[in-house]
């Protein structure tokens, strides 16, 4: 009976792979969409990271290194206790640079190289007060106009370092460009009732976008001397495509949140709203709350702990008729480490575990993901972001009108991004930063329609202004 109802279904089978262009692709395609947004605002917290901790690095000018015994050697030489600091900072060691300065300081005070240079690193060390002293000294000294505008640009970080409020604005815009944007299953096949349906539609396509992002993030000093602080913020993510405007996509998200500081740490609880538009329709909202608590195991090591809970409630839309299916809560568990393995290189290994239910078993299903990613600072603020991350879905049901088995999907990404700082090219464009990225994604999964590969290549210009 099984095979004779099959036999009746088959001619209905091609009717339904082409007429809906498989609900379950369509599916698995937005949810891909959907966490887009998501991995954009972490890779670009990764790519401001990165970008602040070159400008902690770029103290200085570069100098051939210069080691203590040779300092010890022949310690009445200023150029060369001058060169040793410099070799300091290149390593990081930002105290021992400081010390150096002001053993030769205290010999000839009125060195404009050395001056400013002990400056800088008081201010990378915090200490606010005596570098800006020392800047407002030298401010008042014959000097080019770019070393004016170099001092004058710290005195301002400074200011606004003191202040209680603080806000910064980015935005940017950019192409994609996805080989596989659809999500097309490698075997050119789609499973009906389990069985093969050749696709005449719906195949591998290629798809351009153009993409544009801006967050407005603050914060502010509640004045307590741990330095706890409330913060806020509002991002906007859009996606246009040249041919596939079905995945059009705008993504508005707020945020809301405290920072509690002390010597065991840093918990920061939040609260957030996200609204999904697809194709210029609503799609989802949600709501979440969130807590995560980091803490320094040491001078290059430090860990992280989050917890997160998400109320995802999806609208019916004519692209997506079966949204609804998918509304349901989202239980996220995640730790990691950071490991400074020299100046330039970092690295980080994370965990994470996700549960995401829905009204529909068959979408409900539970993911642990590994990431290992690296952070190279490269020289002259260039930096290259690396990461790796392997991800095994576990589904609660089978979709029976696809197949009788429960689905499995094993993932890898790889990415890799490349960031320029546009000054680097010309000093007026400050705060402009250029990256390019490539990515690799594999579907490894039980159930043929859902096994798939895409490669992705991305750039895109920001700007950042802090206030």
């Amino acid at each position: 009976m099984k095979l004779l109802g099959i036999l009746f279904l088959l001619p209905f089978a091609a009717t339904y792979a082409s007429a809906q262009q498989d609900p379950a692709r369509e599916v698995q395609d937005i949810e891909r969409q959907t966490s887009e947004p998501r991995q954009r605002r972490q890779a670009q917290d990764e790519i401001d990271q990165a970008v602040e901790e070159n400008r902690r690095r770029q103290v200085g000018e570069k100098v051939p290194e210069v080691t203590y015994e040779q300092v010890m050697a022949d310690p009445d030489n200023i150029e060369l206790n001058y060169r040793y600091a410099l070799t300091r900072v290149g390593k990081g060691d930002l105290r021992a640079a400081a010390s150096t300065l002001e053993r030769i300081l205290l010999v000839k005070p009125d060195l404009p190289k050395v001056k400013l240079l002990y400056a800088v690193i008081l201010f990378r060390l915090d200490n606010l007060s005596e570098a800006e002293r020392l800047l407002v000294e030298l401010r008042k000294e014959e000097m080019p106009g770019s070393l004016r505008a170099e001092i004058e640009d710290y005195i301002g970080q400074i200011r606004s370092r003191r202040r209680r409020a603080h806000m910064s604005v980015l935005v940017g815009a950019g192409m994609d460009y996805d080989e596989n944007k659809n999500a097309a299953p490698s075997t050119g096949r789609r499973l009906f009732l389990d069985t093969p349906v050749v696709l005449f539609t719906g195949t591998r396509e290629s798809d351009i976008s153009a993409v544009m992002m801006a967050n407005l993030d603050a914060d502010y000093d509640l004045g307590f001397q741990a330095g706890h602080k409330v913060f806020g913020g509002l991002s906007y993510y859009r996606s246009e495509q040249a041919d596939m405007s079905n995945l059009n996509l705008q993504v508005f998200g707020a945020d809301l949140g405290l920072g509690i500081k002390g010597g065991w740490g840093e918990f920061t609880p939040s609260v957030g709203f996200t609204h999904l538009l697809l194709a210029q329709t609503t799609y989802m909202r949600g709501h979440s709350v969130k807590g995560r608590f980091d803490r320094k195991l040491g001078k290059a090591l430090s860990a992280y702990l989050n917890l997160g809970y998400d109320r995802q409630e999806f609208t019916r839309t004519q692209v997506v008729p079966s949204g609804p299916q998918r509304t349901g809560d989202k239980f996220n568990l995640g730790a990691g480490l950071t490991v400074g393995l020299a100046p330039a290189h970092k690295l980080s290994l994370s965990f994470e575990h996700t549960r995401t239910g829905a009204l529909e078993p068959f979408n409900s299903f539970d993911r642990e993901a590994i990431t290992l990613g690296h952070t190279w600072l490269l020289g002259k603020g260039q930096f290259l972001l690396a990461s790796g991350t392997v991800s095994f879905d576990r589904y609660d049901r089978a979709e029976r009108v696809i197949s009788q088995r429960i689905r499995m999907d094993d993932t890898v990404r790889a990415r890799a991004t490349y960031g320029l700082p546009m000054s680097m090219l010309w000093k007026p464009m400050k705060g402009f930063t250029w990256t390019a990225s490539y990515e690799y994604f594999q579907s490894f999964a039980n159930i043929e329609s859902y096994g798939y590969t895409n490669n992705k290549f991305s750039t895109m210009m920001t700007y950042k202004w802090d206030l």
